[in-house]
């Protein structure tokens, strides 16, 4: 079904794969997969020359402010057990990122010769803009200087925060009306009628997503097929649809992503790698 799994047992099964080697195997047929394909394609001379950078994850969160301990994201908060942020939650996490940092390092490092390059400085960048940072921990955790996007950032314009001057907080619903009203279309639910004893999950049109990958599959073809029919619109001089604003599961895929200050610092320091990773330009020989 298509409700979240436990918070310990998706973190024991990623601990699982950094440690029986799994992970790292993944990834390093990965990035070989990216630079044969890069090199293959051409555009670049000598092919060899090609290269593909990989920047490292960043760890999401303050793991030492207290104030952060009350927040949970359950996304039906009625049900089941809550995953609060706690301290403890918050280092396990961080030490995971840092664990796969440490995987992805050794297979970029295994694949140097084929021009994979491991880029660090991203974690001391985004230190003081995490999640659960002193002085910036709500329920939203949406404060201008967080560079995350949280699950509860507005999607009404392009700002970054109440900072910005386009900045409109989202109010008309809540991410699990909204996944409520995507599961079920033809009805009238309210989140506040979802209890432990009757979790949408069971409610009569829910089976056709068993799982959660069948309902991410059915969100972002719908998704694909609003932003086709937009461009047609566009075309044919209808005004434009603010589907990122209404559709379900923007707010949810953002999660996590970095913000554009965020995105500032990986541009930063991606060049800086490019630079420092390219042979000089040869002078011209005198005439």
């Amino acid at each position: 079904m298509w409700w979240p799994e436990n918070c310990q047992d998706t973190i024991a099964r990623v601990q699982r794969q950094v440690d029986d080697g799994s992970l790292e195997y993944k990834l390093r047929n990965a990035l070989r997969e990216v630079a044969n394909t890069g090199r293959a394609a051409g555009g670049v001379e000598p092919p060899e020359s090609f290269q593909v950078y990989v920047p490292e994850y960043i760890s999401f969160f303050n793991h030492d402010n207290p104030e952060c301990d009350h927040v949970d994201w359950h996304f039906f908060p009625i049900l089941g057990d809550k995953a609060p942020l706690t301290r403890d939650l918050r280092r396990k996490l961080n030490g995971l990122v840092e664990q796969v940092n440490g995987v992805l390092r050794r297979a970029a490092k295994s694949l140097e010769h084929m021009g994979v390059i491991y880029v660090a400085g991203l974690m001391s960048a985004f230190d003081g803009h995490r999640f659960c940072e002193p002085g910036q921990t709500s329920q939203n955790m949406d404060h201008p200087d967080t560079w995350f996007w949280s699950p509860k950032s507005s999607t009404k314009g392009t700002s970054e925060g109440p900072r910005h001057t386009i900045y409109i907080r989202q109010t008309v619903k809540t991410p699990d009306q909204e996944l409520l009203d995507f599961v079920f279309p033809s009805k009238t639910l309210r989140a506040t009628d979802v209890t432990p004893d009757s979790p949408p999950w069971t409610w009569e049109g829910a089976e056709k997503y068993p799982n959660f990958l069948t309902l991410l599959d059915a969100i972002q073809e719908v998704s694909a097929k609003e932003q086709q029919n937009q461009k047609q619109h566009n075309k044919t001089g209808f005004p434009e649809v603010d589907w990122v604003g209404i559709f379900l599961p923007f707010r949810i895929l953002r999660s996590f992503h970095p913000k554009g200050t965020g995105y500032r610092e990986f541009k930063n320091l991606i060049f800086a790698a490019m630079a420092n990773n390219r042979d000089p330009t040869p002078e011209p020989e005198p005439k």
